[in-house]
């Protein structure tokens, strides 16, 4: 019989997030992701006033940054 941790795991993730999950996600300000927008890196959604940003195209721009290695 499933507990309640193994219920909560399986609860689904927010497909559209706000602006402000949407940074916290990117671990970055608001600001920077406007700017991300405004440059066309992120694309996001309009609902009615609201403006969302879908977790997958989150997690393609993550995915697209360029390794960062330290200089020797």
């Amino acid at each position: 019989m499933p507990t309640q941790s193994d219920r909560i795991s399986v609860l689904p993730t927010p497909v559209l997030l706000s602006r402000k999950q949407a940074a916290q996600v990117l671990s970055i300000n608001i600001d920077t992701l406007d700017r991300l927008v405004r440059a066309g890196k992120i694309s996001a959604k309009k609902m009615g006033r609201l403006v969302k940003f879908d977790a997958a195209e989150l997690q393609r721009f993550a995915n697209e940054l360029p390794a960062w290695e330290p200089s020797a």
